[in-house]
């Protein structure tokens, strides 16, 4: 199964209790389709999150995505100057409620863990190459 088509089926759990986030979940579909804006994505999940009503339905198809996402999104260190990718990171959302927390994390464990020869380095979320191939 693709993983576009994998996606379709975690939309489909996600429609009705997210009726309200139509656009959102449409948007989420075109960027998972077209590759190239994967933070989207997650920034997606988190503004799913936010407006998750408080019902089982709602939780299990947060929770679908989140796995999804997880399966098909890492997160890349490259190196500022010339975009070569230093390493990679699995992309863990369980416990996280906000993106901008998460990313402060990233950056953290980055400066903390973390020592690459580069003067400049960037984050960024991307499709497993496996999937964007």
């Amino acid at each position: 199964m693709t993983h576009t088509a994998t996606l379709d089926s975690v939309l489909a759990s996600l429609a009705r209790p997210f009726r309200g986030c139509a656009d959102t979940l449409l948007d989420l579909r075109e960027c998972a389709c077209d590759g190239r804006r994967v933070g989207t994505c997650v920034r997606a999940y988190f503004e799913l999150q936010e407006e998750a009503p408080d019902q089982n339905e709602a939780r299990a198809g947060l929770n679908g995505f989140r796995h999804w996402l997880e399966d098909h999104v890492e997160i890349a260190v490259l190196d500022g100057k010339n975009s070569v990718c230093l390493e990679t990171w699995p992309l863990m959302l369980a416990g996280e409620t906000d993106l901008e927390h998460f990313c402060q994390k990233a950056m953290n464990r980055l400066r903390d863990d973390r020592c690459h020869k580069a003067s400049l380095i960037h984050l960024e979320f991307r499709f497993r190459p496996a999937l964007a191939a």
